[in-house]
């Protein structure tokens, strides 16, 4: 969760396949609720996909508690 929350914070976010993998590391089952949270924030504007990575916007950046909160 550490590496996860850290990760988004930089300004490059993470790599989608760390992302993913970091995400699959907890129990089953959270999986689909961290992936609806992460479509629900991108589709609102606070996450994007940009290069192969997975990163908070502009927008995003100054709402990072929230966002991280509903992912970890």
């Amino acid at each position: 969760a550490e590496a996860f929350m850290l990760g988004l914070r930089l300004v490059d976010g993470l790599a989608e396949e760390d992302a993913d993998r970091l995400l699959r590391q907890h129990p089953s089952g959270m999986d689909e609720r961290r992936a609806a949270a992460i479509e629900r924030h991108r589709t609102s504007g606070l996450l994007e996909v940009r290069d192969g990575r997975l990163r908070l916007t502009r927008r995003g950046r100054l709402l990072a508690d929230t966002v991280l909160s509903d992912l970890v």
